[in-house]
């Protein structure tokens, strides 16, 4: 009597191998449940299965289809496995990354309480104060480089044009940040 085992396995660690044995045994036990199921008695059974396992061990193309089938099973298995390592990360991720935000929204809660009603009116107000600073420290800068300009270009003994100009420069910049309010007046909306 040949051992399929041998045939389908080449080692302990053949795992492809052990698949198609259990391919190949579940194949041999739904026979054996069919020639029960067929009325066949305890020892035809037993001498139907000796005679299947002999044919399948000294047949290739059988010993192939095993082969294939517990290879098929085992890729079957490995992604069942990949799938379900892969939802379980998953699902652990973002249970954590849950509770992370849920403890920085306490953590919020808690340095909101912490800080008084005054420190959070003044935070407030100095996140608005700081557009209106930057808002007039360019406003600063450009009048800086306007007035440079305007000591540059005036020539020498020109004493009334460098007042017009000066005059120019400063409207122009005056007119600049009357267009920079929240609500500019409608000769800056051309």
């Amino acid at each position: 009597m040949a051992w399929i085992y041998d045939t389908l396995v080449q080692d302990e660690e053949d795992i492809s191998g052990q698949f198609a044995y259990l391919f190949y045994k579940h194949e041999k036990r739904k026979r054996a449940e069919y020639l029960k199921q067929t009325g066949d008695s305890d020892d035809e059974i037993a001498i139907k299965l000796r005679k299947y396992q002999d044919t399948v061990a000294t047949d290739p193309e059988n010993i192939k289809v095993f082969k294939e089938g517990g290879a098929k099973r085992l890729q079957d298995f490995l992604q069942a496995m990949q799938d379900a390592t892969l939802e379980e990360a998953r699902r652990k991720f973002l249970q954590e990354h849950q509770e992370i935000g849920q403890a920085v929204r306490d953590l919020d809660k808690l340095v909101g309480q912490k800080r008084g009603l005054g420190q959070r009116f003044t935070s407030w107000l100095l996140i608005g104060m700081r557009s209106w600073l930057s808002t007039a420290i360019w406003g600063v800068f450009i009048g800086c480089i306007l007035l440079l300009l305007a000591w540059l270009v005036a020539p020498q003994g020109t004493e009334e044009a460098a007042k017009s100009f000066w005059d120019k420069a400063m409207d122009g910049l005056s007119h600049f940040i009357d267009c920079q309010k929240s609500v500019a007046p409608p000769e800056c909306k051309e």
